[in-house]
């Protein structure tokens, strides 16, 4: 054991952290059309519900292992292609975003108080996985940053833009259930309210799922600056 040690310390191992990075972002995009094709549906039955949570929550500790094994190569290389904080920082991001993203469902299906999902709910997943099929490009650019410096910016500003996008989604959707929980308190329909106060909390989650774009960004920009 101690000489296996030794050996390590003068030897580091050769870790790819790209894979990793990969298999994370595909994770995330199978977590999306697991969820995406659960929003499509008008009414999800007792089955189709608890399909939904079990095979989120499968692709959620799926990523668990991959942030896991990153942990772990971060402990056994010298030379990471980046900064073990900023490793550390990318896989956070990735992982947080499948946490919130499983965390959404839960408060979906839990809720019981629709037949389907909430209808802005599909649209701030479709534009999290035009975000993240951006995001997936910034892998093979990472791995080759001095060359593809100018289109990773390129993929940064178009997460921007798609984060930016979320946004007016969430404003548009915000004002709408503003005007509903001000009209069934008026009227004085607890049914009402009680549905609209539902919908503004998951719409207010999956705004985070969307933000989570921003903090990939941040830390995609900060390796490229170290990497500079």
């Amino acid at each position: 054991m101690v000489l296996k040690k030794i050996i390590g310390f003068f030897f580091p191992e050769e870790v790819d952290f790209f894979g990793p990075m990969d298999t994370m972002y595909r994770l995330i995009g199978e977590t999306l059309g697991v969820y995406i094709d659960a929003a499509s549906k008008q009414n999800l039955s007792p089955f189709d519900r608890e399909k939904l949570l079990t095979d989120l929550k499968i692709l959620e500790r799926k990523g668990d292992l991959v942030v896991q094994e990153v942990t772990s190569g971060l402990k056994r290389s010298f030379t990471p292609p980046f900064s073990p904080l900023e490793l550390r920082r990318l896989f956070s991001c990735l992982d947080d975003a499948m946490d919130s993203l499983y965390e959404s469902a839960m408060m979906n299906i839990t809720a019981e108080y629709r037949g389907g999902l909430p209808p802005f709910v599909l649209e701030q997943l479709m534009a999290f996985q035009r975000g993240i099929a951006e995001a997936t490009k910034t892998v093979d650019l990472l791995r080759h940053s001095r060359q593809g410096s100018a289109e990773l910016a390129a993929t940064l500003t178009r997460m921007c833009d798609i984060e930016m996008e979320g946004d007016n989604i969430y404003w548009r959707w915000k004002k709408e259930l503003s005007a509903k929980l001000n009209r069934a308190a008026l009227g004085g329909d607890l049914s009402a309210y009680r549905r609209a106060e539902m919908d503004e909390k998951i719409l207010d989650q999956l705004e985070e799922v969307l933000d989570s774009l921003v903090g990939m960004m941040k830390v995609i920009q900060g390796m490229i600056i170290e990497h500079a």
